[in-house]
């Protein structure tokens, strides 16, 4: 899979909460606990960028691809993504591929 491709549940469950945080207003982060904002006012966020939709457990802990997710900023994901890369690859852990899906 490549970085920004998401299968149609995925993209209609980010629509989902798109569509929630419009109406019922931000959820705070949970890495940096400002809050995140859809998509219409994402110059709201704190990296002006639109959300990201957060696996709770990432597939690279063996979480699953329709596991629960949660909104984060785009910044606070790829960052929490980059800190478990590196502690994965210290411990010499390969990550799962689209092929162990």
């Amino acid at each position: 899979m490549v970085r920004g491709q998401y299968d149609a549940a995925h993209q209609r469950e980010r629509i989902e909460w798109n569509d929630d945080l419009e109406a019922n207003g931000p959820r705070p982060c949970d890495v940096c606990q400002l809050p995140v904002h859809g998509d219409s006012y994402r110059h709201l966020n704190p990296d002006g960028r639109k959300f990201h939709l957060d696996h709770r457990t990432p597939l690279a802990a063996g979480g699953q691809p329709d596991g629960p997710k949660r909104p984060r900023h785009d910044h606070c994901n790829t960052s929490e993504g980059g800190k478990l890369g590196n502690v994965l690859k210290a411990m010499r852990v390969r990550p799962p591929t689209m092929k162990d899906w």
